[in-house]
């Protein structure tokens, strides 16, 4: 069984961390990556030299509305849990009031918090855009709501960073850190005049515990950013395509060495080992994806299409229903982990003809051949 090679480091040192992160240190990760990683952490080569260029619509933090803005801009992301939080979609009735000035402020506890922490947090960091999907796709609008989810591989491999939030369940959690009292104070104990401090834990360890690393959308979100955010219960992490750091001691720098990497994507088609690294590249990817969770059954194949769609780029090959035609004859050869049970998920897509009841919208079930036909893990031996 093909699994992710995440490196193992020794836990972080110990050092006690104030209430509210500094976000000059974010600054200077960020500044640091974009000036001296060089091609490591920019775009993709592939998709770079075919000048694909996503429309977006984008959320002005300054003037806290709406806008629409290409992927040419620099701009951030956000990945989140949405859970069973009730919120706020951009939808073709209240467009025109989100894109006026003050128009997401207008509508208050409409908008989860973490939306709000969000904007907040990159104005603070003197950054003018954020993409956020509930605000940012039309929801009502069905061929722009396809055509984003389509584009989804490009909106976060185009995107000078992604905010990823590791802590709560759902959208009501806060950044933790921003703000005073919305992360978990250090555990310190003095034994015979001597302090103690909790030790801090890796990015991995954090990640393993953390809610978001069980969701299906939060993957391709993760491994398809050049560089993320982390916002955790403790502290901030920043992971590059190069290195990861840490805000216990942010100074340090740990090489980043994990399988799938983004930029390794870049390496697919390059022979003479294109086949093999393609298909272990998707194998462990596909491994991973089955053992999380999808609040909606029928957004399997959505919440890979970032992913598939810039391995069509960078490879050249089409996908049917979640597997590579390039390699079909060896990646429908999946197997089950375990029992599973047969579901017909049923899948969404525009339609030119206006012929049914959801104004546009056809009705497509999943393969039984393709892992994206069943619930449950699969693997590839």
């Amino acid at each position: 069984m093909i699994r992710f090679q995440e490196a193992h480091v020794k836990s972080l040192p110990s050092v006690r961390l104030g209430d509210l992160v500094d976000l000059r240190i974010l600054q200077n990760w960020l500044s640091e990556c974009d000036s001296n990683h060089g091609e490591t952490c920019r775009i993709l080569t592939k998709v770079k030299r075919k000048g694909l260029i996503v429309n977006l619509i984008l959320i002005d933090v300054v003037r806290q509305k709406l806008v629409p803005m290409s992927s040419k801009c620099r701009y951030f992301t956000l990945s989140y849990m949405w859970g069973g939080v009730k919120m706020l979609q951009a939808t073709n009735e209240n467009l025109s009031r989100l894109m006026q000035d003050g128009g997401i402020s207008s509508y208050g506890s409409l908008i989860p918090p973490v939306i709000y922490d969000a904007i907040d947090l990159i104005r603070a960091l003197g950054e003018r855009w954020l993409w956020v999907d509930s605000l940012c796709i039309v929801s009502d609008d069905y061929t722009q709501k396809h055509d984003q989810i389509s584009q989804m591989g490009l909106i976060y491999t185009q995107a000078f960073a992604t905010i990823a939030v590791l802590s709560g369940s759902d959208a009501s959690a806060r950044l933790p850190g921003f703000h005073r009292g919305t992360r978990t104070a250090q555990i310190t104990e003095t034994v015979r005049g001597v302090q103690l401090i909790t030790r801090g834990a890796t990015l991995l360890d954090t990640l393993m515990v953390s809610h978001y690393d069980d969701r299906g959308w939060t993957m391709q979100e993760r491994i398809l950013s050049r560089r993320c955010l982390f916002f955790s219960d403790f502290q901030v992490f920043f992971q590059c395509q190069k290195s990861i750091r840490h805000e216990i001691d942010e100074s340090s720098s740990i090489p980043r060495q994990t399988f799938h990497d983004l930029h390794s994507l870049d390496l697919i088609s390059e022979p003479p080992h294109s086949w093999i690294f393609g298909f272990e590249f998707y194998a462990t990817l596909v491994e991973s994806y089955t053992r999380r969770n999808l609040s909606y059954a029928s957004d399997v194949l959505n919440a890979f299409e970032g992913l598939s769609s810039i391995m069509e780029q960078c490879c050249g090959s089409s996908f049917y229903y979640g597997l590579p035609e390039s390699l079909f004859d060896i990646v429908v050869l999946w197997a089950p982990c375990s029992s599973i049970h047969f579901d017909r998920r049923r899948m969404y897509r525009p339609s030119r003809a206006n012929e049914d009841l959801r104004r546009g919208i056809t009705v497509t079930e999943f393969p039984s051949w393709s892992w994206a036909g069943w619930i449950g893990e699969v693997e590839y031996n």
